[in-house]
């Protein structure tokens, strides 16, 4: 038993804080979004995160706070913009479709950037 509380006292502050640090970037976006804050921070996102990042965002597609909503179809037009995973631009694009009014959060000229097999 003392072994278990050891492992917990000294691993859980390891898996508390190792919050991917782009992931906290975002979230403290959608916080300043929700809040009326217009101050966005950048983020990286790269191959090696950008399904996590997607996978983050996508938990506030159906957030009723407008604001929320614009920054969560940013981020995913801007994964699938710079992915080179087909599949993960596949997904993002048809989940714009999904759901048309999320259509209006997007540019329709951003859909221009995309090739015949994205769709």
């Amino acid at each position: 038993m003392k072994d278990v509380i050891t492992f917990v006292f000294l691993f859980l502050p390891i898996f508390i804080f190792s919050q991917n640090p782009e992931i906290k970037i975002i979230k403290e976006n959608i916080d300043s979004s929700r809040n009326g804050s217009s101050s966005i921070k950048s983020f990286k996102c790269d191959s090696t995160n950008e399904r996590e990042i997607l996978q983050f965002v996508r938990k506030y597609e159906k957030d009723t706070n407008e604001s929320v909503k614009w920054y969560v179809n940013f981020c995913k037009m801007g994964i699938a913009l710079k992915s080179n995973n087909k599949l993960i631009r596949q997904e993002i694009i048809e989940s714009f479709f999904l759901y048309p009014s999320d259509l209006s959060h997007v540019k329709n000229k951003s859909l221009e950037f995309f090739k015949e097999g994205d769709f």
